[in-house]
């Protein structure tokens, strides 16, 4: 088991050993969710209080039963009142300091917890409980009450909270477990991935996490995984639920990390879409691709054959953008929209609109004007595309970025870095318009995956050659576009450029 250092709880240690130092100390209870380190805590005041000369009873919970936590302790017979097993645990110290700990006092009964209330005040023991909240069960008609409320309200309390750990607190923990300083993006996706719960980052490291970082420029970080190296296991966390978290919250070094994680864990198809666009984003184009390519054939979550479509937006983004090769990118997604199913619009228009702005960005050709914008996600790339198209009218330019930046809100948009990238122009394009800029808008267009995303943007243009024209018209013979199927559409549903 990896040895464990103390972090995070510093104030909590200071008050404990005020409470244990004064004689007539009131109770102290230790309150915390679920592997927060309170069983920790409780066996610090142990420690400290053998320290201190004191006789110490460790008391633990055995069901709802009058005095259940002291059988064993109490002599055979009727169950006394709480007042005469205080008494009769008192004579048990034979005049030496005493001092009874109960860890999760919440499981136990409310006789016990009036006994060493009664205890406590006589002045002489010293009470440290721990509890956490009582969580309703799904048959249970009400919650139970909690035995340890009636300690609450006590004289001289010392009540210590013990929070989950903050990034700080985590980057210190592994900082004292790889013996160097951790980046602070490794800190934050390890905080990200436990919730900063120290028994969580416990499992972690016990489950091998440590063998994971590497020192890179003075800071260790996450690797990825070679084939040959042990898998990390996933039970102690799922990483590529926390990167999929972090990369809709667009942070782009926390996302990275936890990709790396999910690497280990061997969970590759869960973050393929995410981790080939942060590759990319790195600058690291065929690295993506081969990712992309290396990966087993998948299905859809419905059981269809066909690749889920955030996974063939990647794979176009990649052939894009990385490999400099944005016709091919245009055909594979014109080939997924004809393919779709034709209860699949969504799928199908999405792609048409992907594709739309892949062929605008490179500058190949003015894609399809009616395209349909039946959801959120499809009219943003249509207004993006249009917008790139009118680059040299920044007053057409700022039109349509502000409907796509308006689209983009209040709903889960899976491409949530485009938002981003179209702030930072949005800003840009106000500026060409002779329009005020604010200097949080100025900010924001600065933002990481922004910057990112603008820089991989610049390449592409730089790079895009002539055969792009051919890509932007180029439809199968018999195959029906987005323009002639939205000529079929009632006039209720169609949506026209503007």
């Amino acid at each position: 088991m990896t040895p464990w250092p103390q972090v995070g709880r510093t104030e909590q240690t200071a008050q404990l050993t005020n409470a244990l130092d004064r004689p007539a100390s009131g109770p102290v209870v230790i309150s915390g969710a679920p592997g927060t380190g309170r069983t920790s805590m409780l066996r610090l005041a142990v420690t400290l209080a053998e320290r201190h000369g004191y006789l110490v009873l460790r008391l633990r919970p055995r069901g709802a039963g009058a005095m259940a936590a002291l059988r064993g302790v109490l002599p055979p017979g009727p169950v006394p009142a709480p007042e005469e097993a205080a008494r009769t645990l008192r004579t048990l110290a034979g005049g030496r300091r005493f001092m009874v700990v109960l860890d999760d006092a919440h499981l136990a009964d409310h006789e016990t917890l009036l006994t060493l209330r009664a205890l406590n005040r006589s002045h002489t023991t010293a009470l440290v409980v721990s509890r956490t909240a009582i969580t309703r069960g799904e048959d249970d008609p009400a919650p139970r009450p909690d035995p340890t409320d009636c300690l609450m309200y006590e004289r001289g309390l010392v009540h210590l909270v013990l929070p989950p750990l903050g990034p700080r607190d985590v980057a210190e923990l592994f900082t004292r477990l790889v013996g160097g300083p951790v980046r602070q993006a490794t800190a934050a996706a390890l905080h990200a991935l436990t919730g900063g719960v120290p028994r969580r980052l416990h499992e972690l490291a016990d489950a091998g996490l440590v063998r994971c970082l590497a020192e890179r420029r003075g800071r260790w970080e996450m690797t990825e995984p070679g084939p040959l190296d042990p898998a990390l296991p996933r039970e102690a966390a799922d990483a590529a639920a926390a990167a999929r978290r972090a990369w809709a919250c667009l942070g782009l070094d926390q996302a990275e990390e936890l990709c790396r994680v999910a690497l280990w864990q061997r969970a590759e198809a869960d973050v393929a879409d995410v981790w080939a666009v942060v590759l990319l984003l790195r600058g690291r184009g065929k690295e993506a691709a081969a990712f992309l390519d290396s990966l087993p054939p998948s299905a859809a979550a419905d059981g269809d054959d066909a690749e889920p479509a955030r996974l063939t937006f990647a794979r176009a983004l990649v052939t894009a953008f990385g490999l400099g090769k944005p016709s091919e990118a245009a055909d594979l997604l014109l080939l997924r929209a004809l393919a779709a199913r034709p209860d699949r619009d969504s799928r199908r228009d999405r792609h048409l609109a992907q594709r739309a702005w892949i062929l605008a960005v490179t500058g190949a050709a003015e894609p399809e004007a009616n395209l349909d914008r039946g959801d959120r996600e499809t009219a943003l790339f249509v207004h993006a595309a249009q917008a790139a198209l009118a680059a040299d009218r920044p007053q057409q330019a700022v039109l349509h970025l502000r409907r796509a930046l308006a689209v983009s809100e209040g709903c889960h948009v899976e491409s949530a870095w485009l938002p981003a990238y179209l702030r930072g122009e949005l800003t840009g394009a106000l500026a060409r318009a002779g329009r005020p800029v604010s200097a949080a808008a100025a900010d924001r267009a600065q933002e990481p995956v922004a910057a990112a995303v603008a820089a991989m943007l610049r390449g592409a243009r730089a790079t895009a050659g002539p055969d792009l024209r051919e890509a932007a018209t180029a439809v199968p013979n018999g195959a029906e576009t987005g323009r002639s199927r939205t000529a079929r559409t009632s006039a209720r549903d169609e949506v026209p450029a503007r």
